[in-house]
């Protein structure tokens, strides 16, 4: 006999009082994942929304939210919860920063990260996000991959092998999901991810070795360009020299990541000449904040920033934002103005 299909279940912020919509958020975040906390960007007008579903084994839940840095705190009761679990975490649309054990994932649209739902991480987005959480049952992992602890927090990237495969069926199975057309929810189902889970990360459980440096020597990139993102003259070439590999090397570790060091440096430059612009209380300081951050070339730097952020450095910087917010009559449509973005 079929086993019949869990209720989908649906979520929403707009339930609660506007100055209650945070703390609603909170009790149904911890609710649903165990000591989470949810510190949001901007707290009067913060909004959430989650869709929850079980498939077989797994439990599927897309979450969308405005901007804010979710962390799960430590467990004190995690032994008592019994089985150990992961949290695959799906970029469906914008981008996050996922952070874990001393590792850093990047997420754009399609990318996915593993995080050890046992141990404390964080995740971390400046511009609504929308994301579908995979929470999945230690055993059927370490039983086709062996010991998981060093594919943590890894950038998987949509553009790969059998991450991509992964990447394309996790969106076509969402899309079902939330159009209502998907019925047979059952083991087979669940199989099937774990399955191509295990194809996606299999290369890492083969050559650990491998992988583990080429993921030592990113982070030593990132912490490099972090150090120096201010500086104008930070380009690849200083990088490699500051790494001692060649500049060939440093764009092949920005690769796997479906990335280049060059897109990364803006990327960061961005973010900060944002943050520095909302708090930048005289206002009419463009100029100043580009220069602060490393661009010598406004117009350069207008174009850049409108494409990331949809509106020109002085309308963010006198308040206006881009709305990436929306309410849908969807609890899960599309919150994010993807041409602004330049996905």
């Amino acid at each position: 006999m079929a086993m019949l299909a869990s209720p989908i279940e649906r979520f929403s912020t707009r339930s609660a009082s506007t100055s209650g919509r945070l703390a609603y958020w909170n009790d149904l975040a911890s609710q649903t994942f165990n000591n989470l906390r949810v510190d949001a960007v901007d707290p009067d007008e913060f909004q959430g929304e989650m869709l929850r579903v079980q498939v077989g084994d797994l439990c599927m839940m897309g979450v969308a939210s405005a901007p804010a840095c979710v962390s799960r705190v430590n467990d004190p009761m995690r032994n008592a919860r019994g089985r150990r679990e992961f949290d695959l975490h799906f970029q469906l649309t914008g981008r996050s920063v996922n952070a874990q054990g001393g590792r850093e994932a990047v997420l754009e649209a399609g990318d996915f990260t593993l995080c050890d739902a046992s141990q404390p991480y964080s995740v971390r987005f400046s511009e609504a996000n929308h994301m579908i959480c995979v929470k999945t049952p230690a055993e059927p992992l370490v039983a086709r991959l062996g010991d998981v602890d060093d594919m943590i927090c890894r950038p998987m990237s949509a553009r790969q092998g059998g991450a991509a495969m992964l990447s394309a069926f996790l969106r076509t199975l969402w899309t079902q999901i939330e159009q209502g057309g998907l019925e047979d929810r059952d083991e087979t189902m669940s199989d099937v991810i774990l399955d191509l889970m295990t194809l996606a990360y299999r290369p890492v459980a083969e050559h650990p070795g491998d992988i583990s440096l080429r993921a030592a020597r990113r982070r030593q990139a990132r912490a490099f360009i972090r150090e120096r993102l201010c500086d104008p003259d930070l380009d690849v070439a200083t990088v490699a020299e500051a790494l001692g590999v060649s500049p060939r090397y440093v764009q092949l570790l920005f690769a796997e990541d479906g990335a280049t060091p060059s897109a990364y440096i803006l990327d960061r430059r961005l973010e900060l000449a944002a943050a520095r612009l909302r708090a930048d209380v005289e206002r009419g300081g463009v100029t100043r904040v580009a220069l602060s951050v490393g661009f010598n070339d406004l117009t350069h730097f207008g174009r850049a920033f409108r494409k990331r952020f949809g509106v020109t450095p002085s309308e963010y910087n006198s308040g206006t934002r881009a709305s990436r917010w929306a309410p849908q009559t969807s609890a899960h449509a599309r919150i994010l103005d993807e041409e602004a973005l330049g996905v």
